[in-house]
């Protein structure tokens, strides 16, 4: 796993994780959250009843003080009385009237502020209320602009005898403002949608709420009126308004009056609190997200970056394949760096023949080429690995042609064609030394560069053609021509190798009338019974050309079964339509040697090089080596199904229907 996914999951499951427990939890937490919107209520309608208690207890007390008072029971209208009332209005601010009144209505005594005459009339204030006795009664009456609250209570009974004075079962009435109860019938952490009423047994509304109880539902309201519980709060279905909702209502009963709270919210407030909590979880999730964003940047461009060059250029160095963990990359880049430098130590100690092995320069399924020196001619060679299959056939019989083979192409002097300078065997392999050349070849070009121009194309063809057309001549077939066996020196050689190999391993195996090449280079024909022959290394040479025109192989597939199928059958795009302002000539020659049918092909390798040199002369190119041959490419190619395929090539059986 690369070093930054590692980087960015532990992030997230530090910073995000948690996040989205809380997400989680706020999702299945929905009763729970209705639950405390109940309990609030509660809580808020039981302080609200116990504001309204603590309001009246003093006016109760004050009351129950003076119906018991000895002045008042003596003789009420006595000068003592008369002060008494009056010193109460002085030093009692929010007390507006003070009276006493005989049992059938008749004012005894009555001290009033100025103006209550008008706000509040005698008769209102001595109307007599419902009331068992026992203690003082409260009720709300409302004035001509304002509530006030009034408290009877039963005043003491004198003695009955002829100097009491004192009506039997008078009256004390207290009137008082109600600016502090309004206060005390509100909750402001309910929220604006919660309504909270101060109400009376009786169902009249004292305090709060424009619509009275008609906002609550019927059956909470005789549940609060009927006094017979103390307090509650439950959910109820509210089927007013223009439609139907669940709403939160608890009440809870006054202690000091026949008077009872209640509030009211819609239930739906607790989804809207677990939304708030989920958005709230949602930004913090995103804030954690973009601080492990900006974390995991910072470290790539310090820490994985570096790490990342640091194991390319190993890579580069030493080769392998990326593991997509630059750890995992270094620790193997590390492991091939020993071994590379203990094989290179172990490689000066190898000869084959007179010839010391100093480098390896590459590998493949037929065998490995390695750098060497001949000390004799004090020259760099190319050493060849050839590995021969000898329990199919005679072995000796493979060498023989094997050794004919070089010395042909030993005999051979044509610039663009690799000399062979020697051949030696040890055991099941045999060794070509040959010329070495310093530079890449074609399919590295390729890779780098994706496609060629045609300016480039023609002049690196043409030298091709002439190198295949010598070795034809002298009957010379090289049965694998593809990019990989053309080398590009970086003095601007342009060479033609393993000519006859391919032919070598395809007689090594274990099964007749087998060809072996490499697919998509193979020809038409020899798929369909017919031999390789020079018309099959002009199709391989025009299926190069094409793929340095283009930048793909022509007749690629997905796999083995379909690069076949489209060698067969397949047309391949023209030139012309691909690249309009290509040279006419050169993609009429191109089309001509990828021609299916061998006989429409050029007659000879001879004619396709003079049709190269002509058109290169005409129009004054020349072949220039690409500066980036200098550096050996080390590092391989990722490969492909195909490739993996064509790695066993030389044991998978193509057999002519």
């Amino acid at each position: 796993m690369p070093l930054l996914v590692r980087l960015v999951l532990a992030l997230v499951l530090v910073g995000l994780v948690p996040t989205a427990v809380g997400l989680f939890q706020l999702r299945t937490q929905k009763d729970a959250l209705l639950e405390q919107v109940q309990r609030s209520h509660i809580v808020a309608a039981t302080s609200s009843a116990a504001r309204v208690d603590a309001f009246l207890r003093p006016w109760l007390d004050l009351a129950s003080t003076l119906a018991s008072h000895p002045a008042l029971a003596a003789d009420p209208r006595s000068q003592a009385s008369q002060e008494l009332l009056r010193g109460l209005l002085a030093t009692r601010s929010e007390v507006a009237v003070l009276g006493l009144f005989s049992a059938d209505g008749e004012t005894v005594l009555m001290a009033r502020r100025p103006g209550m005459e008008e706000e509040l009339p005698s008769e209102q204030v001595a109307s007599s209320p419902d009331t068992d006795g026992t203690g003082p009664h409260v009720e709300l009456v409302q004035g001509a602009s304002a509530s006030w609250l009034r408290v009877v209570a039963i005043m003491s009974s004198g003695p009955q005898d002829a100097t009491d004075r004192t009506p039997p079962k008078a009256r004390l009435v207290l009137v008082a403002s109600t600016e502090a109860l309004k206060p005390a019938v509100q909750a402001p952490e309910l929220g604006d949608q919660a309504i909270l009423v101060l109400a009376s047994l009786q169902g009249s509304v004292l305090v709060g709420g424009a619509d009275g109880l008609q906002a609550f539902p019927q059956e909470a309201v005789d549940i609060a009126a009927s006094g017979k519980v103390g307090s509650g709060c439950s959910v109820y279905r509210d089927n007013q308004g223009e439609q139907s909702q669940d709403v939160v209502v608890a009440h809870a009963r006054v202690a000091g009056a026949p008077w009872f709270v209640m509030s009211r919210q819609p239930a739906i407030i607790a989804e809207e609190a677990r939304l708030r909590l989920q958005r709230a979880a949602w930004m913090s999730g995103a804030m954690a997200l973009g601080l492990t964003l900006v974390l995991a940047s910072v470290a790539w461009s310090t820490v994985i970056r570096p790490i990342r060059r640091l194991a390319d250029a190993q890579r580069d160095l030493v080769g392998g394949a990326a593991t997509g963990s630059e750890i995992a990359d270094l620790e193997q880049t590390f492991e091939l760096l020993r071994q590379r430098i203990h094989d290179k130590e172990d490689l000066g100690q190898i000869f084959i023949g007179r010839y010391q092995v100093t480098d390896l320069v590459g590998s493949g399924a037929m065998g490995s080429v390695f750098r060497g020196w001949d000390a004799k001619l004090r020259r760099p060679v190319a050493l060849k690995t050839v590995h021969l299959d000898a329990e199919a056939v005679d072995q000796r019989k493979l060498l023989k042609n094997l050794r004919e083979e070089a010395a042909i192409t030993a005999r051979i002097h044509q610039p663009n064609i690799v000399t062979v300078y020697d051949i030696e065997e040890q055991g099941h392999v045999a060794f070509l030394a040959m010329e070495y050349i310093e530079g890449a070849d074609l399919q590295t070009l390729l890779d780098r560069r994706g496609a060629l121009e045609p300016e480039e194309v023609i002049p690196l063809a043409a030298q091709i053609a002439r190198g295949l057309a010598v070795a034809h001549e002298h009957g010379l077939v090289h049965h694998d021509i593809k990019p990989g066996n053309i080398l590009l020196g970086a003095a601007g050689e342009v060479k033609l190798t393993d000519f006859g190999v391919s032919q070598l391993i395809s007689a090594s195996t274990k099964v007749r009338d087998v060809i072996c090449g490499t697919p998509g280079y193979l020809a038409p024909e020899c798929f369909a019974g017919g031999k390789y022959g020079p018309e099959a290394d002009l199709w391989a040479f025009g299926v190069v050309l094409y793929q340095c025109l283009s930048g793909h192989q022509p007749f690629r597939g997905r796999n083995l079964r379909s690069t076949i199928s489209q060698t067969l059958h397949y047309d391949p795009d023209p030139l012309d339509l691909l690249f309009p302002g290509i040279e006419p000539d050169l993609a009429d020659l191109v089309h001509a040697l990828i021609d299916k049918d061998p006989d429409r092909r050029p007659t000879s390798s001879r004619a396709v090089s003079e049709r190269l040199d002509e058109l290169m002369n005409v129009l004054r190119l020349d072949w220039r080596p690409d500066p980036s041959l200098l550096v050996r490419r080390k590092r391989p190619r990722r490969p492909t199904t195909l490739q993996e395929e064509a790695t066993q090539l030389f044991s998978t059986q193509i057999v002519s229907k």
